[in-house]
């Protein structure tokens, strides 16, 4: 995946999706296992902090509005 970009949510989860397919299959080495496993690690964090930024930002609305 490309670092230098910002990664938008949906193309986050559709890579994890992948990555879960990829290990899913017979064939696929240690290596490139625990490739995909740390790969799919760093994505989920990527999620958990893009949920927590939408849910702290919600947050911030709801107050200014005073609810």
């Amino acid at each position: 995946m490309n670092e230098n970009k910002e990664e938008g949510f949906d193309q986050l989860i559709d890579r994890l999706k992948e990555i879960v397919d990829l290990v899913q299959q017979d064939d696929l080495n240690l290596e490139k296992s625990l490739d995909l496993l740390e790969e799919g690690i760093e994505l989920a964090n990527k999620c958990t902090e893009k949920v927590d930024t939408i849910n702290r930002n919600y947050e911030i609305e709801l107050q200014e509005e005073g609810m």
